[in-house]
């Protein structure tokens, strides 16, 4: 059963770098220019699931509060 829960994780794992991938080419290849400062939404976003995991035990109700504090952080930097 562990076997399992690890290729699950490392699959999911997979997925989100070929997301931030797939981001920063489609930017690059639009803008020509390698926008980064979306990195620091990505690992606030992460930090958020974390300590929502962290506090409940649960991760089903971890990406809610991680979308909330990146569309904040959105808003008042005012970023696209």
């Amino acid at each position: 059963m562990e076997w399992i829960n690890i290729l699950i994780q490392g699959a999911l794992l997979g997925g989100i770098y070929a997301l931030f991938a797939i981001g920063l080419s489609l930017s690059f290849g639009i803008m020509r220019l390698v926008n980064i400062a979306h990195g620091d939404l990505i690992v606030l976003s992460a930090y958020a699931s974390l300590v929502v995991v962290d506090g409940t035990g649960h991760f089903v109700w971890d990406e809610a509060p991680a979308e909330c504090a990146e569309a904040l952080t959105r808003f008042l930097a005012r970023l696209p």
